[in-house]
């Protein structure tokens, strides 16, 4: 799995303008079948906790999300984003996945053993960085 990973060029970070913008790559990328996990990196961001702004009241009324009759491209979306907290960096992500793809269980499943696995490589990191 390593190996096939690292065999991918840019680590895939151009996929999307080879698949949908050059017209050699295109039909070729086209043919290949959609994955079911869509990982999306947004970004590192400062939290509102951390900075001279906040988000006003009104805004948690808004509904957030996708429309639920646009058709679903992926089984499951996550999108991470880092937030800079008072207490340092932290990393926030939100799942989503239409109900007829994935049963809620497995993604909570998921998603409690990519946070396990997340905490147990940021333990393992400290460790190795800060070793007592």
């Amino acid at each position: 799995m390593q190996a096939s990973l690292r065999a991918v060029p840019d680590a895939g970070l151009r996929y999307g303008l080879l698949r949908h913008l050059d017209p050699d790559a295109g039909p070729a990328l086209a043919a290949r079948p959609v994955p079911p996990i869509q990982f999306n990196y947004l970004g590192r961001f400062a939290h509102p906790d951390a900075a001279d702004w906040s988000y006003a009241p009104e805004g948690d009324d808004l509904p957030i999300g996708v429309d639920p009759a646009m058709p679903a491209t992926y089984h499951l979306t996550v999108d991470a984003q880092t937030e800079d907290r008072p207490g340092g960096p932290r990393l926030s992500a939100t799942w989503t996945w239409p109900d007829t793809a994935l049963a809620d269980d497995v993604v909570h499943g998921l998603s409690a053993t990519w946070r396990r696995t997340l905490t147990a490589l940021t333990t393992r990191a400290r460790t190795i960085t800060h070793p007592r």
